[in-house]
This record gives C-alpha cells, structure tokens and sequence, in this order.
C-alpha cells in the first residue's frame, strides 16, 4: 500500500460507496473502498455517507480531480430557489473560484449535459456595488465569461458545449449544480 493510500485509508469512514460511473460497488471498509477505487483507472466518484460530514449519499458525486463534491439537479427551479434549494441540503449553488475548478466540473460533466446550461453561484449584487458576487457574498476573482452574452442580467450559467460562464435572467428556470463542502474526519 502506497503512503497516499495509508494516508486516505486513515482519514475515510466506512461504508461507503464507490462507482466507476458504471458499476456502483457498496464497500463495508476504508481499505476495500479505496483499493477498489484506486485500482480502476475509470473510478473518479465516491458517495459518503452524512454523518461522516463528507459527500453525502443523495446524489452527490465527489470528483478526485479538484476534491470536489457536485450534484446536478433533476429539477429547472429559477436561480433564487435553486440557491435556496442548494442551501436546504446543507449545499451551496457552485463556486467557481478558480481555473483549475472550472475546468473539473466541465470535464466531469460535459458528457452528460452536452447541450445544456447549468446555474452556477455567480449573481451581481444589484443592491451593494453592482459586482459580481458568489452567495458567500465573496467577490470574483476567477471568472470565465463568455463575451458575447454580456449585458445586464443578473445571474449566471455555465454553457456546456462552450464551456463559459452566460449572463442570465434570475427568473429563468434551469438545472442548477450544487456543490457541497468536503471535510475530513478522522474515524
């Protein structure tokens, strides 16, 4: 065994749920879960269970490129609810932070939802200083605009045959990515 598996191996609860994205395999304990997952060249996504505090069961895919816990809406809810909706899961409407974050989510993604665009976290703050803000009330500091949707609406999505950010109404009703925080707990 690896030090990166000793390592993982030490952090990760049990119980939890390995997929290759293909064929889901439940494994009772850290070391099957994550020789499991290691040795298949096409795993990248892992449910955890709630009370570990990490990704969590319902839908939520953690991404071993960027660490990041994603789920992607059945329902188009406009981007006030899908924010509000996000937040009921103990979740938050993505954040986009960095180049490297949004080029994992388009990889991940972009074979599934081809064609579609996708709510993201990014609104501009009509009542503050009109910038864009994320929902912790954090400015910009990366951000991936298509230049050609620029105008004055106020909420985002992300384009997947462009791979850019859109400038949307809030009222449009769309499938929205949630992004849920990942934690470590030591067992």
């Amino acid at each position: 065994m690896t030090c990166l598996e000793q390592y993982l191996v030490s952090i990760y609860m049990t119980s939890v749920l390995v997929s290759d994205l293909s064929n889901p395999v439940v494994k009772n304990s850290r070391l099957e879960c994550l020789t499991a997952c290691f040795r298949k060249a096409t795993c990248s996504t892992c449910f955890f269970d709630q009370q570990t505090q990490t990704c969590s069961s319902n839908g939520y895919r953690f991404v071993r490129k960027g660490s990041l816990c994603l789920k992607v809406s059945s329902e188009r809810l406009n981007w006030k609810r899908a924010r509000d909706a996000c937040e009921y899961e103990g979740a938050r409407l993505v954040k986009i932070d960095t180049e490297e974050k949004n080029v994992a989510i388009v990889e991940i993604l972009k074979k599934d939802y081809q064609g579609q665009a996708l709510q993201i976290g990014a609104f501009r703050d009509q009542e503050g200083d009109d910038t864009w803000r994320w929902p912790d009330n954090s400015a910009l500091v990366f951000s991936n605009w298509d230049t050609t949707s620029a105008g004055r609406r106020e909420c985002s999505n992300l384009d997947m045959d462009m791979h850019k950010w859109i400038e949307i109404s809030c009222g449009v009703t769309q499938r929205y990515i949630c992004e849920q925080g990942l934690s470590v707990v030591n067992s």
